[in-house]
């Protein structure tokens, strides 16, 4: 046994799954052979198998040939309302999680003094008392 033909055979293997039937005609009696000289592949057939069961069994139940109405009425089924909120509704419900656990506290020291504001008709020094940050609140910015 060559390792060209047991890399062939594996990839036959997970490619067509467990059935010879479904394997290309060129390639089937030389893949069978080193199937049957070699351990592994025969558990890798196997796994597959049981792949190729499970997918049949998940299937949907065919429709009749030439009843389009059914085959178009599965097709265009729609889940239930309810259904269709209940993922939107996790995420959202996710997202604001995450905003809350992970976003950080911004907390402001404590400011120790208060300025006192006096009054002054004064236009000039009255807007730079109020637009002039005092050098407690130069910390906070």
């Amino acid at each position: 046994m060559t390792e060209p033909l047991h890399t062939r055979a594996a990839e036959i293997i997970a490619a067509y799954g467990a059935n010879p039937v479904r394997w290309p005609d060129a390639e089937r009696t030389t893949v069978l052979a080193v199937i049957a000289a070699s351990p592994d592949l025969c558990v890798a057939q196997a796994a597959a198998a049981t792949l190729d069961a499970d997918l049949f069994a998940w299937a949907i139940s065919p429709v009749a040939p030439g009843d389009a109405a059914a085959a178009a009425a599965r097709a265009t089924r729609r889940s239930p309302p309810y259904l269709r909120w209940a993922g939107g509704t996790g995420l959202a419900a996710a997202v604001t999680a995450g905003f809350i656990v992970f976003a950080p506290a911004h907390r402001a020291p404590p400011v120790t003094t208060i300025a006192t504001a006096t009054a002054t008709t004064d236009t000039t020094t009255a807007f730079a008392q109020v637009f002039t940050p005092t050098p407690d609140e130069e910390q906070v910015l």
